[in-house]
Protein backbone atom coordinates (compact mmCIF):
# COMPACT_ATOMS: atom_id res chain seq x y z
CA UNK A 1 0.00 0.00 0.00
CA UNK A 2 1.48 3.00 -0.80
CA UNK A 3 0.77 6.48 0.93
CA UNK A 4 -0.14 10.01 -0.34
CA UNK A 5 0.53 12.94 1.95
CA UNK A 6 -1.31 16.43 2.12
CA UNK A 7 -1.54 19.07 4.30
CA UNK A 8 -4.73 20.08 6.67
CA UNK A 9 -4.12 23.18 9.17
CA UNK A 10 -6.99 23.84 10.77
CA UNK A 11 -6.12 27.82 11.16
CA UNK A 12 -8.44 30.75 11.01
CA UNK A 13 -11.57 29.69 13.11
CA UNK A 14 -14.27 31.84 10.78
CA UNK A 15 -17.21 30.35 11.97
CA UNK A 16 -20.50 29.84 10.02
CA UNK A 17 -23.98 28.67 11.30
CA UNK A 18 -25.43 25.96 9.07
CA UNK A 19 -28.51 23.45 8.91
CA UNK A 20 -28.00 20.03 8.49
CA UNK A 21 -29.93 17.11 7.82
CA UNK A 22 -33.38 17.13 9.91
CA UNK A 23 -33.00 20.66 10.89
CA UNK A 24 -30.53 20.43 13.10
CA UNK A 25 -28.31 23.68 13.53
CA UNK A 26 -24.28 23.55 14.04
CA UNK A 27 -21.31 25.83 14.09
CA UNK A 28 -18.83 24.93 11.31
CA UNK A 29 -15.53 26.12 11.17
CA UNK A 30 -14.22 27.31 7.30
CA UNK A 31 -10.70 26.69 6.88
CA UNK A 32 -8.77 27.62 3.55
CA UNK A 33 -5.59 25.94 4.99
CA UNK A 34 -7.22 22.26 5.43
CA UNK A 35 -7.50 19.99 2.26
CA UNK A 36 -10.49 18.22 2.99
CA UNK A 37 -13.31 18.59 5.32
CA UNK A 38 -14.58 16.55 8.40
CA UNK A 39 -17.69 16.00 10.63
CA UNK A 40 -18.00 14.71 14.36
CA UNK A 41 -19.75 11.45 14.35
CA UNK A 42 -21.97 12.60 16.90
CA UNK A 43 -23.09 14.88 14.41
CA UNK A 44 -24.10 11.48 11.93
CA UNK A 45 -26.82 10.82 14.57
CA UNK A 46 -28.33 13.67 12.22
CA UNK A 47 -27.49 12.59 8.55
CA UNK A 48 -29.66 10.24 6.88
CA UNK A 49 -26.57 9.08 4.51
CA UNK A 50 -24.48 5.96 5.92
CA UNK A 51 -20.97 6.11 6.93
CA UNK A 52 -18.79 4.02 4.70
CA UNK A 53 -15.04 3.15 4.27
CA UNK A 54 -12.84 6.23 4.21
CA UNK A 55 -9.33 6.32 2.09
CA UNK A 56 -8.18 9.15 4.28
CA UNK A 57 -6.32 9.32 7.79
CA UNK A 58 -6.00 12.12 10.44
CA UNK A 59 -2.76 12.87 11.96
CA UNK A 60 -2.16 15.62 14.86
CA UNK A 61 0.99 18.04 14.98
CA UNK A 62 2.68 15.45 17.25
CA UNK A 63 2.45 12.78 15.21
CA UNK A 64 -0.31 10.94 16.77
CA UNK A 65 -2.92 9.40 15.48
CA UNK A 66 -6.84 9.95 15.25
CA UNK A 67 -9.90 8.42 14.80
CA UNK A 68 -11.22 8.48 11.14
CA UNK A 69 -14.24 6.23 11.26
CA UNK A 70 -15.29 6.46 7.44
CA UNK A 71 -17.18 9.08 5.20
CA UNK A 72 -20.62 10.22 4.67
CA UNK A 73 -22.47 12.76 2.65
CA UNK A 74 -24.37 15.23 4.38
CA UNK A 75 -26.61 17.86 3.45
CA UNK A 76 -26.12 21.74 4.43
CA UNK A 77 -28.56 24.50 4.53
CA UNK A 78 -28.80 28.31 5.40
CA UNK A 79 -30.99 28.52 9.25
CA UNK A 80 -33.24 31.03 7.44
CA UNK A 81 -33.39 28.76 4.26
CA UNK A 82 -33.39 25.17 5.56
CA UNK A 83 -35.40 23.25 2.50
CA UNK A 84 -32.60 24.02 0.08
CA UNK A 85 -29.76 22.02 0.73
CA UNK A 86 -26.90 21.09 -1.03
CA UNK A 87 -24.54 18.07 -0.35
CA UNK A 88 -21.10 17.39 0.46
CA UNK A 89 -18.72 14.71 1.33
CA UNK A 90 -17.09 14.43 4.83
CA UNK A 91 -14.41 12.34 6.53
CA UNK A 92 -16.28 11.26 9.92
CA UNK A 93 -14.04 11.55 13.05
CA UNK A 94 -13.64 11.38 16.72
CA UNK A 95 -12.23 13.42 19.77
CA UNK A 96 -10.81 16.05 17.16
CA UNK A 97 -12.41 18.74 19.33
CA UNK A 98 -14.22 20.14 16.45
CA UNK A 99 -18.02 19.54 15.54
CA UNK A 100 -17.61 20.30 11.35
CA UNK A 101 -14.91 21.91 9.88
CA UNK A 102 -15.01 22.99 5.98
CA UNK A 103 -11.49 22.92 4.08
CA UNK A 104 -10.79 23.61 0.70
CA UNK A 105 -12.72 20.99 -1.11
CA UNK A 106 -15.83 22.82 0.07
CA UNK A 107 -14.42 26.47 -0.12
CA UNK A 108 -13.43 25.60 -3.74
CA UNK A 109 -16.14 24.11 -4.91
CA UNK A 110 -17.66 24.75 -8.36
CA UNK A 111 -21.61 22.98 -8.54
CA UNK A 112 -22.33 24.55 -6.10
CA UNK A 113 -20.12 27.65 -6.49
CA UNK A 114 -18.45 28.75 -2.93
CA UNK A 115 -17.28 31.98 -2.11
CA UNK A 116 -15.89 32.45 0.86
CA UNK A 117 -15.26 36.66 1.74
CA UNK A 118 -12.98 36.61 4.91
CA UNK A 119 -12.58 40.20 4.96
CA UNK A 120 -16.33 40.96 4.54
CA UNK A 121 -17.14 38.35 7.22
CA UNK A 122 -19.47 36.59 4.77
CA UNK A 123 -19.75 33.24 2.75
CA UNK A 124 -21.74 32.78 -0.25
CA UNK A 125 -23.00 29.32 -1.35
CA UNK A 126 -25.05 29.16 -5.11
CA UNK A 127 -28.32 31.60 -5.11
CA UNK A 128 -29.21 30.53 -1.15
CA UNK A 129 -28.87 33.54 1.35
CA UNK A 130 -26.17 34.83 2.43
CA UNK A 131 -24.31 32.90 5.30
CA UNK A 132 -22.73 35.56 7.72
CA UNK A 133 -19.38 34.76 9.28
CA UNK A 134 -17.87 35.22 12.63
CA UNK A 135 -14.75 34.81 14.95
CA UNK A 136 -15.14 33.70 18.57
CA UNK A 137 -12.34 37.18 19.45
CA UNK A 138 -14.40 39.75 17.41
CA UNK A 139 -11.46 40.50 15.37
CA UNK A 140 -11.40 40.77 11.34
CA UNK A 141 -8.64 40.09 9.58
CA UNK A 142 -5.90 42.80 10.03
CA UNK A 143 -4.82 44.48 6.37
CA UNK A 144 -1.04 44.13 5.82
CA UNK A 145 0.67 47.16 3.60
CA UNK A 146 3.71 48.34 2.83
CA UNK A 147 5.18 51.52 4.63
CA UNK A 148 7.05 52.87 2.26
CA UNK A 149 8.03 52.79 -1.88
CA UNK A 150 10.13 49.89 -2.87
CA UNK A 151 11.95 47.90 -5.37
CA UNK A 152 11.60 43.93 -4.88
CA UNK A 153 14.27 42.91 -7.85
CA UNK A 154 13.71 39.82 -10.24
CA UNK A 155 14.18 36.76 -8.73
CA UNK A 156 14.67 37.08 -5.46
CA UNK A 157 13.36 36.70 -1.76
CA UNK A 158 13.09 40.25 0.28
CA UNK A 159 12.55 41.37 3.55
CA UNK A 160 10.20 44.39 3.72
CA UNK A 161 9.02 46.42 6.63
CA UNK A 162 5.06 46.22 6.86
CA UNK A 163 2.45 48.03 8.81
CA UNK A 164 -0.30 45.55 10.06
CA UNK A 165 -3.61 47.82 11.37
CA UNK A 166 -5.36 46.81 14.22
CA UNK A 167 -2.72 45.82 16.27
CA UNK A 168 -1.35 47.37 19.70
CA UNK A 169 1.89 47.36 21.32
CA UNK A 170 3.33 44.13 20.16
CA UNK A 171 1.42 41.13 18.95
CA UNK A 172 2.12 37.79 16.84
CA UNK A 173 0.23 37.58 13.95
CA UNK A 174 -0.26 34.77 10.96
CA UNK A 175 0.44 36.18 7.60
CA UNK A 176 -2.14 34.67 4.86
CA UNK A 177 -0.42 33.20 2.05
CA UNK A 178 -1.26 35.80 -0.89
CA UNK A 179 -0.72 36.14 -4.54
CA UNK A 180 -0.58 39.83 -5.76
CA UNK A 181 -2.62 40.12 -8.52
CA UNK A 182 -1.35 44.02 -9.31
CA UNK A 183 2.26 42.71 -9.20
CA UNK A 184 2.28 39.38 -11.57
CA UNK A 185 4.98 37.37 -9.65
CA UNK A 186 4.81 38.56 -6.52
CA UNK A 187 4.17 36.24 -4.08
CA UNK A 188 3.69 36.37 -0.14
CA UNK A 189 4.24 32.80 2.01
CA UNK A 190 2.13 32.10 4.59
CA UNK A 191 4.25 33.06 7.88
CA UNK A 192 4.67 34.20 11.62
CA UNK A 193 5.51 37.33 12.44
CA UNK A 194 5.71 39.58 15.72
CA UNK A 195 4.35 43.09 15.33
CA UNK A 196 5.22 46.21 17.55
CA UNK A 197 3.82 49.55 17.60
CA UNK A 198 1.92 48.45 14.30
CA UNK A 199 5.59 47.45 12.36
CA UNK A 200 6.70 44.47 11.23
CA UNK A 201 9.32 42.60 8.59
CA UNK A 202 8.12 40.15 6.47
CA UNK A 203 9.20 37.84 3.77
CA UNK A 204 8.02 38.20 0.35
CA UNK A 205 9.11 36.41 -2.99
CA UNK A 206 9.32 38.12 -6.51
CA UNK A 207 9.43 34.95 -8.74
CA UNK A 208 8.96 36.92 -11.98
CA UNK A 209 11.94 38.34 -14.88
CA UNK A 210 11.53 41.80 -13.71
CA UNK A 211 12.23 44.58 -10.72
CA UNK A 212 8.86 45.23 -9.12
CA UNK A 213 7.78 48.74 -7.89
CA UNK A 214 5.68 48.99 -4.74
CA UNK A 215 4.37 52.12 -4.08
CA UNK A 216 3.54 53.21 -0.31
CA UNK A 217 0.61 51.97 1.57
CA UNK A 218 0.31 48.95 -1.30
CA UNK A 219 -1.43 46.24 0.03
CA UNK A 220 -0.09 42.80 0.71
CA UNK A 221 -2.27 40.66 2.80
CA UNK A 222 -3.98 39.94 5.71
CA UNK A 223 -3.18 39.12 8.89
CA UNK A 224 -5.25 36.94 11.91
CA UNK A 225 -3.81 36.66 15.55
CA UNK A 226 -1.49 33.56 15.64
CA UNK A 227 -4.32 32.98 19.01
CA UNK A 228 -6.39 31.28 15.71
CA UNK A 229 -3.80 28.35 15.08
CA UNK A 230 -5.58 24.83 16.04
CA UNK A 231 -4.02 21.66 16.29
CA UNK A 232 -4.71 19.03 13.17
CA UNK A 233 -2.08 19.30 10.96
CA UNK A 234 -1.81 16.57 8.23
CA UNK A 235 -3.41 14.39 6.17
CA UNK A 236 -2.59 10.78 4.88
CA UNK A 237 -3.92 9.73 2.13
CA UNK A 238 -3.74 5.79 2.16
CA UNK A 239 -3.97 4.59 -1.77
CA UNK A 240 -5.18 0.93 -1.99
CA UNK A 241 -2.86 -0.73 -4.66
CA UNK A 242 -0.06 -2.98 -5.16
CA UNK A 243 2.41 -0.50 -7.08
CA UNK A 244 3.94 2.60 -6.61
CA UNK A 245 1.35 5.78 -8.17
CA UNK A 246 2.60 6.81 -11.46
CA UNK A 247 3.72 9.84 -12.63
CA UNK A 248 1.63 11.65 -15.52
CA UNK A 249 3.52 11.91 -18.79
CA UNK A 250 4.47 15.95 -18.92
CA UNK A 251 2.33 17.75 -21.47
CA UNK A 252 4.11 20.04 -23.92
CA UNK A 253 1.05 22.25 -23.28
CA UNK A 254 2.60 23.21 -20.11
CA UNK A 255 5.26 25.51 -19.03
CA UNK A 256 8.63 24.51 -17.06
CA UNK A 257 10.64 25.43 -14.39
CA UNK A 258 13.67 24.57 -13.03
CA UNK A 259 13.86 25.08 -9.24
CA UNK A 260 17.31 23.34 -8.73
CA UNK A 261 19.41 26.22 -8.30
CA UNK A 262 16.99 27.86 -5.71
CA UNK A 263 19.12 27.86 -2.41
CA UNK A 264 17.43 24.66 -0.35
CA UNK A 265 16.11 27.11 2.25
CA UNK A 266 13.82 28.75 0.01
CA UNK A 267 12.58 25.64 -2.20
CA UNK A 268 10.38 24.03 -0.07
CA UNK A 269 8.65 27.91 -0.23
CA UNK A 270 8.53 28.01 -3.33
CA UNK A 271 7.14 24.71 -4.40
CA UNK A 272 4.51 24.92 -1.73
CA UNK A 273 3.55 28.15 -3.67
CA UNK A 274 3.64 26.53 -6.94
CA UNK A 275 1.53 23.35 -5.25
CA UNK A 276 -1.50 25.52 -3.82
CA UNK A 277 -1.83 28.10 -6.49
CA UNK A 278 -0.94 26.29 -9.35
CA UNK A 279 -3.82 27.67 -11.38
CA UNK A 280 -3.24 31.19 -11.47
CA UNK A 281 0.60 30.09 -12.72
CA UNK A 282 0.64 31.45 -16.62
CA UNK A 283 2.45 32.08 -20.03
CA UNK A 284 1.25 35.67 -19.50
CA UNK A 285 2.36 36.29 -15.98
CA UNK A 286 5.19 34.46 -15.68
CA UNK A 287 8.27 33.21 -17.66
CA UNK A 288 8.94 30.03 -15.67
CA UNK A 289 11.15 27.14 -17.19
CA UNK A 290 10.93 23.39 -15.67
CA UNK A 291 10.01 21.91 -12.46
CA UNK A 292 10.80 18.99 -11.44
CA UNK A 293 9.97 17.44 -7.78
CA UNK A 294 11.86 14.44 -6.74
CA UNK A 295 13.67 14.02 -10.45
CA UNK A 296 9.89 13.95 -11.26
CA UNK A 297 8.51 16.62 -13.96
CA UNK A 298 5.87 18.27 -12.07
CA UNK A 299 2.69 19.52 -14.35
CA UNK A 300 0.90 23.13 -13.45
CA UNK A 301 -2.27 23.87 -14.61
CA UNK A 302 -2.10 26.83 -17.22
CA UNK A 303 -5.55 29.22 -18.04
CA UNK A 304 -3.55 30.80 -20.94
CA UNK A 305 -1.23 29.79 -23.42
CA UNK A 306 -0.09 33.33 -25.20
CA UNK A 307 3.25 33.02 -25.16
CA UNK A 308 6.24 30.78 -24.76
CA UNK A 309 8.18 30.09 -21.56
CA UNK A 310 11.90 31.15 -21.30
CA UNK A 311 14.35 28.64 -19.66
CA UNK A 312 15.40 30.67 -16.25
CA UNK A 313 17.24 29.78 -13.16
CA UNK A 314 16.51 31.68 -9.93
CA UNK A 315 19.73 33.29 -8.28
CA UNK A 316 19.93 33.39 -4.32
CA UNK A 317 18.33 36.28 -2.40
CA UNK A 318 19.12 39.80 -3.00
CA UNK A 319 18.29 42.92 -0.47
CA UNK A 320 15.29 45.00 -1.38
CA UNK A 321 15.81 48.91 -2.32
CA UNK A 322 13.77 51.46 0.07
CA UNK A 323 13.15 55.11 -0.88
CA UNK A 324 11.63 57.58 0.22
Amino acid sequence: MWAQNASVKVGSQSKVSFVVENGHKTTGILDSGAEVSFIDVSLTLHVDSPVVPATLALSAAGGSGLKVLGETTISLSHPNNPEKKFPHILLVTADTGYDLVLGQDFLKLKDPVVQYHYREDRLVVADLPVFHCWYDDGRKPMRVALLRHTKVTKRSRTLLRVDVDGVGEEETVILRRNFLRAHPGLAVPDQIVTVRAGVTIIEVLNVSQQDLQLGAESFLTFAEPASRVASVTAVTANVTTSTPPQNPPPSPSLPKVDLSHIPPEVRGKYESLLREYSDLWSHFRFDIGELRLNGQPYEVRIPSHQMEPRQSALPPTRPCEEGD
